[in-house]
């Protein structure tokens, strides 16, 4: 089983309304689907995860959103801080859109040269003040 854990390093909770996946093995002869747990505060949100078909063979690609669709929309996929997905072979995300909480803009640095010591370099963070 491949996993995979979204959640943000803030704990605010974010939705996921689209995203697209990639087999990297084939799933045609016995089917599948990814399966998407929401969590909030470390607890399931449902008793059982959200199905996505992920049923096709090596370089499908597969797209879900908030549409409604029996083969799996993400419109519940809202409000929660952790997502667990899971897929019993090897999946990659090629687009991923989310939406929450606005991420915070990171300071602006540079890095400095401390030094060579023995071959290698030594260097540091040094945070740059706005003007």
């Amino acid at each position: 089983m491949r996993r995979l854990t979204l959640s943000r390093v803030d704990g605010t909770v974010f939705d996921i309304t689209a995203f697209t996946f990639k087999l990297l093995a084939n799933t045609g002869g016995a089917g599948a689907s990814l399966e998407i747990m929401p969590l909030v505060g470390g607890e399931d949100a449902f008793s059982d995860p959200l199905y996505f078909d992920a049923t096709g063979y090596y370089g499908s690609t597969f797209s879900y959103n908030t549409s409604p669709n029996y083969l799996g929309s993400t419109a519940l996929l809202t409000g929660y801080d952790t997502y667990k997905i899971s897929l019993y072979v090897d999946f990659a995300f090629t687009s991923l859109t989310l939406e929450g909480a606005p991420v915070p803009t990171p300071e602006p640095s540079s890095l400095g040269l401390l030094g060579l010591v023995g071959g290698g370099l030594i260097a540091r963070r040094i945070a740059r003040r706005p003007n």
